[in-house]
């Protein structure tokens, strides 16, 4: 099952960037926020929305939200409580989609003391230099609601918590099996119902194998076993198995394991090994 993640209110750079009439900072290099107070960024998003709909005919869809940073500087949002805004955004795209019987999820960080909850000064160099929103209202005005809304939790034990006060269904996002240290217990603790490994690097054979699909492999045991052999012993298996799960995804498997019949040649290099460089 395709669960698509269609970035909404923060990380939209692909709307506010080419429609800037949306941008809340609309003279920022490269615009991260669509104005939540103007409904013509609603048209926009919800027909991006209806077309993911369409073409992947998902039954789940993660609406992003994660990492808002430019809140309440344009003249229509200026003034106004930033974590209404926030919450405002959520429920007006769930609304959207529950209404096409679609499940929701998000991101939770702004839920999350501490974390993405308070506002506070921002700075990632040229790029995007402000101060964070501050969406204390947010998490009150969505519970109040009553949503169904799923969560993916990239804030720690401190976000578990949080999401199992609330009795909010809700899955650790970003995971990595390799830094839990008492993964049968958190699980025991917090009634979280899965777990995703995130990828932030180029979708290629290499990237891929270095990067992803070991700690991918690593995790799913966790997730999906209830075997869980020391992490030493667990990682050393991991390794013994890339071969194997590489060659299987790669686009193009090495020749030399479809050879017909398999043939092995030793080829003697000492010849070339210590030579003066050429040129």
């Amino acid at each position: 099952e395709i669960i698509p993640e269609i970035q909404s209110l923060s990380h939209v750079y692909y709307i506010a960037s080419a429609r800037r009439d949306l941008a809340e900072i609309p003279d920022m290099p490269w615009p991260d926020s669509y104005c939540p107070s103007n409904p013509e960024s609603y048209k926009v998003m919800f027909d991006i929305t209806d077309e993911y709909l369409d073409v992947l005919k998902c039954k789940r869809v993660h609406i992003g939200h994660d990492e808002y940073r430019a809140g309440a500087f344009c003249p229509l949002c200026k003034g106004k409580d930033e974590g209404e805004l926030y919450a405002g955004d959520v429920l007006k795209i769930y609304d959207h989609l529950k209404a096409k019987g679609i499940e929701v999820w998000m991101w939770g960080d702004h839920f999350v003391d501490s974390h993405n909850r308070f506002g506070r000064a921002w700075s990632e160099g040229s790029v995007v230099s402000y101060e964070k929103p501050d969406t204390a209202s947010a998490r009150d005005i969505v519970a109040a609601a009553k949503a169904d809304i799923h969560i993916t939790n990239w804030s720690g034990e401190r976000g578990d918590e949080t999401f199992k006060s609330l009795g909010w269904t809700f899955a650790i996002g970003n995971f990595s099996g390799r830094r839990e240290k008492d993964w049968p217990a958190r699980v025991q603790r917090s009634g979280l119902v899965g777990a995703e490994v995130s990828s932030w690097c180029a979708l290629d054979d290499f990237e891929m194998g270095k990067m992803n699909i070991p700690e991918a492999a690593f995790s799913i045991n966790l997730l999906w076993s209830s075997h869980y052999p020391p992490k030493e012993d667990a990682l050393n298996e991991t390794a013994l198995l890339m071969p194997i799960v590489r060659g299987m995804l790669a686009p193009k498997p090495p020749a030399s394991t479809h050879a017909t019949p398999m043939r092995f040649t030793v080829i003697d290099i000492q010849s070339a090994c210590n030579s003066p460089a050429k040129g």
